[in-house]
């Protein structure tokens, strides 16, 4: 197998080494594009290791390629942006780890060293990409043999005790390739569970490896790893990844998609995840997760608003009573609350109906229209416009003449004043 033929977004790069490769050491490309390539998925991020200064490196081939290397200069690596995409670049190294969950201190060292300092053996491949070894695969553990069998394998028993984010990543690979852990890896990964590694780690580091997974299409598979592997009330005591949490996760993503409701898939699994925390340490926690403020301020609703969404539901005389109730609430929130509504109450056939049909029928006329029409700035235009959604959801009119015309005639009416 030519990996480095396969990869048609390498082709540039590999050009640009030929050029720069008697100023620099050898390069190669490493770990997940050589896995996914083998496995026969496509090759998305590209890593490159070389065996010298790697930031030196990125902006020699930034400047060949007609592009920018951006540096981050604590472990010598950088990111290449160019016209036809990017890559990280990086120098061979080995770690050492002071204590269990903390960053790794670095020494320079060759590709054999670097290779062994990786979590499982099948990102622990390596193909040379100078002209002279071009294509060779550098596999000192098997890895390939692994990817046939479907095995997710540490490289050394103190893997997931060194860095226990690991654990989470496992869960990750075993989820999206459906391969699974070997007995003496999933020991160690139990045991280290157990030991209390994974609660040393910082919010920061396990927020990162969580937010990766909860966005996987395989993420509900790889939760429910988690918890089976002891690890879910490691990383908070209230996080919930068990069969009922993961059976409601995948209701709530089921219902999104049936009825077409639109709500984001990882939100709704950490919503559902996080039901059982304290609203303040829930937006802590999630917060950790490096997540973006409005991300965060959705999956807190979703997850705590389920009885209150079912209450106003239930309590909506008519439709309008029900747009009013939901509208502005994260679909997450609703979708969930559908999940979780009593089938013996109306209060799941109100937050279907809002879903489906009564979201989308929204007014075109404003405010703005409504002073064009002589209504001067006061409450009563919050009371046309009630009147005139009222009036659309009960299927009056459907074009905007129809609306300014029935706008026209509520004010002339003198009603609303």
């Amino acid at each position: 197998m030519d990996i480095v033929e396969l990869i048609p977004s390498l082709r540039p790069i590999v050009a640009a080494i030929d050029e720069l490769e008697e100023r620099h050491g050898r390069t190669f490309l490493v770990g997940g594009a050589v896995r996914d390539t083998i496995i026969g998925a496509e090759a998305i991020d590209l890593d490159l290791a070389i065996e010298g200064a790697g930031i030196d490196f990125a902006r020699d081939l930034a400047a060949t390629l007609g592009g920018l290397a951006t540096p981050y200069g604590d472990f010598g690596t950088a990111t290449v942006a160019f016209a036809q995409g990017s890559f990280d670049v990086a120098s061979t190294r080995s770690e050492l780890y002071a204590s269990q969950g903390a960053l790794p201190t670095v020494e320079p060292a060759g590709i054999d060293e670097d290779l062994l300092r990786r979590d499982f053996t099948m990102n622990a491949m390596a193909v040379a990409l100078d002209s002279a070894e071009r294509g060779l695969l550098i596999d000192p553990l098997d890895g390939e043999a692994d990817i046939a069998s479907g095995t997710v394998r540490v490289i050394h028993d103190a893997s997931f005790a060194d860095d226990p984010t690991r654990i989470v990543r496992a869960a990750r690979y075993e989820a999206r390739f459906r391969f699974g852990l070997d007995s003496h890896s999933e020991a160690l990964a139990r045991s280290s569970v157990k030991a209390g590694h994974v609660s040393k780690l910082s919010a920061t580091r396990i927020g990162s490896e969580l937010s990766i997974l909860s966005r996987e299409e395989t993420g509900i598979e790889g939760f429910a790893r988690l918890d089976e592997l002891g690890a879910a009330r490691a990383l908070h005591p209230s996080l919930d990844f068990a069969p009922v949490a993961i059976a409601d996760m995948k209701s709530a993503e089921a219902l999104n998609e049936r009825l077409g409701a639109g709500a984001q898939a990882w939100r709704l699994r950490l919503a559902v995840a996080t039901r059982a925390f304290e609203p303040t340490e829930r937006i802590r926690w999630l917060d950790s997760l490096q997540l973006a403020r409005p991300d965060v301020d959705v999956i807190d609703r979703a997850a705590g608003s389920a009885p209150e969404l079912n209450a106003r539901s239930v309590e909506a005389v008519s439709l309008f009573d029900l747009h009013q109730a939901l509208t502005g609430e994260p679909l997450e929130a609703v979708v969930i609350a559908l999940a979780a509504a009593d089938t013996t109450t109306s209060g799941r056939e109100k937050l279907g109906s809002f879903l489906t049909t009564l979201r989308h029928v929204n007014l075109t006329v404003t405010g703005d229209d409504l002073a064009k029409l002589g209504l001067a700035e006061s409450p009563a235009v919050g009371r046309v416009l009630n009147r005139l959604q009222q009036k659309k959801l009960d299927g009056e009119f459907a074009t905007v003449a129809e609306e300014l015309e029935a706008a026209r005639e509520l004010i002339r009416s003198g009603e609303f004043n």
